[in-house]
């Protein structure tokens, strides 16, 4: 009955991808028309894998329903070769920062805490170990001076960089992300690639809505296009050792 019982930690399938899709059709509450359409997606363990397309194209639709927010219409998801609501603990979302309450009374700590919640359980308080997780996870994203700064003090990069770190301390093997890279300083740009970078070698799957994907040092192993709601041909050639979309289940 609790999403946080044990029940749903199960252990992943050997040799399974890091996610699957199949068919996945999905309706916002109220509206006719999908707001995905048959999505086809397999993304292999340890894979970085790139979501665009413009504005509605359905980027963040996809990112919600893997995490658990949105519910299909129809069609299948998988993690790790289990359903979807087996693995919530393996799976981290950052979602995009206009939909964070910043106004909310409480500190940057107690913010990136909150990616612990789902290993506490109802009625837990975080243990020695989780505050040593977010105090690493703060450090790592150069925060460590601002943790007990009330969090709509903080800057935009700022903010961004905290929500990243509330993902870290998840200890998931999958990274949800909706354009964490989008309207932040320099600074912040470049210390959130490098801890991306530093997941991926950990064996970490990243799943990231962009609009860059034409940087010489992008990371990314893969790329869906998303239009309307629906799969489609990239504008232009991309070389990408892998494919994710339709195509890769044949």
């Amino acid at each position: 009955m609790l999403p946080y019982g044990g029940r749903h930690r199960h252990a992943s399938v050997p040799n399974s991808p890091a996610l699957e899709c199949k068919g996945l059709t999905v309706h916002h509450r109220g509206q006719l028309e999908p707001a995905l359409v048959d999505i086809w997606l397999k993304i292999p363990r340890g894979a970085a894998v790139a979501l665009v397309g413009a504005n509605g194209a359905g980027k963040s639709t996809l990112l919600k329903t893997i995490a658990g927010l949105l519910t299909p219409s129809s069609g299948t998801i998988s993690v790790l070769g289990q359903e979807r609501g087996n693995c919530f603990h393996r799976v981290s979302y950052l979602p995009q920062r206009s939909e964070i309450d910043w106004h909310f009374p409480i500190s940057l700590k107690e913010l990136v805490l909150m990616g612990r919640y789902v290993h506490l359980g109802w009625f837990q308080s975080p243990t020695k170990e989780d505050h040593e997780k977010a105090a690493w996870a703060i450090n790592e994203l150069n925060l460590f001076n601002l943790k007990n700064r009330q969090i709509g003090e903080l800057s935009g990069g700022q903010q961004q960089r905290a929500l990243l770190a509330r993902c870290l301390i998840q200890d998931s093997v999958i990274l949800l992300l909706d354009e964490p890279l989008n309207a932040v300083d320099p600074e912040t740009v470049s210390i959130i690639q490098n801890v991306l970078k530093h997941q991926l070698k950990m064996g970490k799957t990243i799943l990231m809505a962009t609009h860059d994907v034409d940087r010489i040092d992008n990371p990314f192993d893969g790329v869906l296009f998303l239009h309307q709601g629906r799969e489609v041909q990239p504008p232009h050639a991309f070389n990408y050792p892998i494919k994710i979309g339709k195509e890769s289940f044949a």
